[in-house]
């Protein structure tokens, strides 16, 4: 009787699904780091910290520039953890950029976030995620939280400012009809930090089994610290807490610092000419009524089609200002008779978005054209856009003058920033149409 020696090929078989399975786990993580790992998340303003319960984490962080220099933050934390979890985050990160890049608002992005995801996942997989737009210029903090604790906004002297609960459930679980990408937006008036986390770190354990709490997150960004010491924190009470212990969800927290960009002086100035000489002559004509306006995202459309022309590339960030201020004045105030005098209320800026909502919804009839003629005058290339809308119009003279000096208002900045940025702006007839000159 022959008997089989001890190890022997058992072990060498052991040895080599090891060595497998280790460049298979190498080979995930440097491509799941490739694909995650944007320039954005080197941004000034954030800080952040993502600790994998095993080698991939299913919580995944976004953070990128939107055309006005708005900065779109994504927190999301995909059911379960290690490679299921990171595999089933992956299809968020391509979605967010690209949308983000092109100046899509944060309702949008959420839609098309949860479409996507509701189209590829199994029906037992989702993700939680926290969406977060900082607007420094306009001072405003826009959120959608579907699944994820609390995003916490702490002021500078370390007050608990405002707190955005949960009100939609995770993405990829409602199908289109039934999702909300409705977003909670506020005002801010002071410095302060936006913090965003998964619940990982909120059911940290320590070694008696008690969780680090969304009580415990809150006692440590308020114990008196400020700016890099509130993070840096935050995050050592967490290993703390942890006492060395491996932790048995992944844990993430994205902190943004909010500066405060004081409103006496318009910080935008026209670009240096990027373009010389003569240009081929490009046109486009564009006209949207009530039923597309209810539901197109006009503005990044549009500069999609500009995106295309070389001569407008380089322009892109002023072109987005441009023509957004001028199709959501005539969308605004035009078509849905909204007053900005109502922003400068207390609440007015929450007031005023639901009323424009809601205003928009209702929308039965109008339309807005939009022109666009890429040409030379006088050997310099410009690009002229013209924004008409069939509402009554206003008047426009008064407007401008009453702006004049008024930079500390907290409307009709937008004028003043396209002013800057453009050769010509003026109002033809009763108000309803407004023509520009950009040189590029």
């Amino acid at each position: 009787m022959t008997e089989t020696p001890a190890g022997g090929a058992g072990e060498a078989e052991l040895a080599a699904w090891r060595a497998q399975a280790e460049e298979q786990n190498r080979l995930g993580a440097h491509v799941m780091a490739r694909l995650t790992d944007a320039e954005g998340l080197r941004d000034p303003m954030l800080r952040h910290f993502n600790l994998p319960a095993e080698t991939f984490s299913g919580d995944l962080l976004c953070a990128a520039r939107a055309p006005g220099e708005v900065l779109n933050v994504m927190l999301a934390d995909a059911a379960g953890h290690g490679l299921a979890a990171a595999l089933t985050a992956m299809p968020l990160t391509q979605a967010f950029y690209s949308m983000t890049a092109k100046g899509f608002p944060l309702a949008s992005i959420a839609e098309e976030l949860n479409r996507k995801l509701k189209s590829l996942l199994p029906v037992d997989r989702f993700v939680a995620a926290t969406l977060a737009s900082v607007d420094v210029h306009n001072q405003t903090i826009e959120i959608w939280n579907g699944g994820n604790p609390d995003a916490l906004l702490v002021d500078r002297d370390g007050r608990l400012a405002m707190r955005w609960a949960s009100r939609h459930p995770p993405l990829g679980i409602l199908p289109d009809k039934l999702f909300s990408g409705q977003t909670e937006t506020i005002v801010f008036t002071e410095p302060g930090d936006l913090v965003l986390c998964s619940d990982g770190l909120i059911e940290a354990e320590n070694p008696a089994g008690g969780w680090f709490g969304l009580e415990g997150v809150i006692a440590e960004l308020t114990s008196g610290r400020g700016g890099d010491d509130r993070f840096d924190g935050l995050r050592a009470a967490v290993a703390g807490h942890l006492a060395g212990q491996p932790a048995r969800d992944d844990i993430s927290c994205m902190m943004v610092s909010i500066p405060l960009e004081r409103r006496r002086a318009l910080r935008v100035v026209a670009p240096a000419p990027a373009h010389a000489g003569e240009v081929a002559e490009w046109r486009m004509e564009l006209s949207y009524h009530a039923r597309e306006l209810r539901y197109v995202d006009v503005v990044p459309a549009v500069l999609g089609f500009m995106a295309q022309i070389e001569a407008l590339k380089p322009h892109q960030g002023a072109l987005f200002l441009i023509v957004s201020e001028l199709f959501n004045n005539a969308l605004d105030h035009g078509l849905l008779g909204l007053d900005s005098g109502l922003k400068a209320q207390e609440g007015g800026f929450e007031r005023y978005l639901g009323e424009r909502a809601e205003r928009l919804a209702a929308l039965a009839s109008g339309r807005i054209d939009l022109r666009f003629l890429l040409h030379s005058v006088e050997g310099r290339a410009v690009l002229d856009i013209g924004v008409d809308d069939s509402g009554p119009g206003f008047d426009h003279a008064g407007f401008l003058r009453k702006l004049a000096g008024s930079g500390t208002r907290p409307h009709g900045r937008g004028i003043l920033l396209v002013r800057n940025l453009c050769r010509e702006l003026v109002y033809p007839d009763v108000g309803n149409k407004v023509r520009a000159r950009y040189p590029l």
